[in-house]
């Protein structure tokens, strides 16, 4: 009912007023739950055809909620709102599970993101230094865990991945990890940035 149903498609409030349309634009997360529930197909607001088969309301409930309970904050977006969704339906179900990739159709069908998971690297934690100060330099090398989210095929043994990072807003630290051995769904890697002599982050 002149609610958007896509993310800033038809109906989408812009200005000041209800900071910004908080309150009409959650049409868009309504209209993703509905779908990840009941499933449906068509074209939404991008002209983006999509299909949903649509998990049942209680699967859908748990996704939802575990979202909303551990992964978002006040200050969440959509971006945010997808990729918490897609984490709760992995702790749930399982890496490559059917549940999540409904989810990320369910998104996809409203505007948000891509329709597929993608076969990335998703930093779990960073394990070193194990206590984090101000001030961080090139003696202290940044080391952190990866999991790989590829649901289609392995990742190949020699695979080459650009990787880097900044802290706040210092230079960036560029690196590149070669694959030892291959990485199929949901495999963990561990890495050591190898930084140069002259990298020092702002405290």
């Amino acid at each position: 009912d002149q609610n958007p149903d896509t993310y800033k498609g038809q109906f989408w409030a812009t200005g000041s007023a209800d900071n910004g349309g908080v309150h009409t634009n959650s049409g868009v997360q309504n209209h993703w739950f509905f779908l990840l529930s009941d499933g449906g197909n068509g074209k939404n607001d991008k002209n983006d055809t999509f299909s949903v088969a649509g998990l049942g309301i209680d699967m859908a409930a748990a996704i939802a909620f575990r979202s909303l309970r551990y992964y978002l904050v006040e200050t969440s977006n959509y971006s945010d709102a997808r990729l918490g969704s897609i984490q709760a339906a992995e702790d749930l179900y399982g890496i490559c599970s059917t549940p999540v990739t409904e989810t990320a159709k369910a998104w996809y069908a409203v505007g948000v993101g891509p329709e597929e998971i993608g076969s990335d690297l998703r930093m779990l934690q960073i394990t070193g230094p194990s206590t984090f100060v101000c001030g961080l330099s090139d003696s202290e090398p940044i080391s952190v865990q990866f999991r790989y989210n590829g649901c289609t095929g392995e990742l190949q043994a020699g695979s080459q991945i650009p990787l880097s990072y900044q802290i706040d807003g210092g230079t960036t630290v560029l690196d590149t990890l070669t694959l030892n051995t291959a990485l199929a769904a949901g495999d963990t890697v561990n890495y050591t940035f190898s930084l140069p002599t002259d990298v020092f982050a702002k405290p």
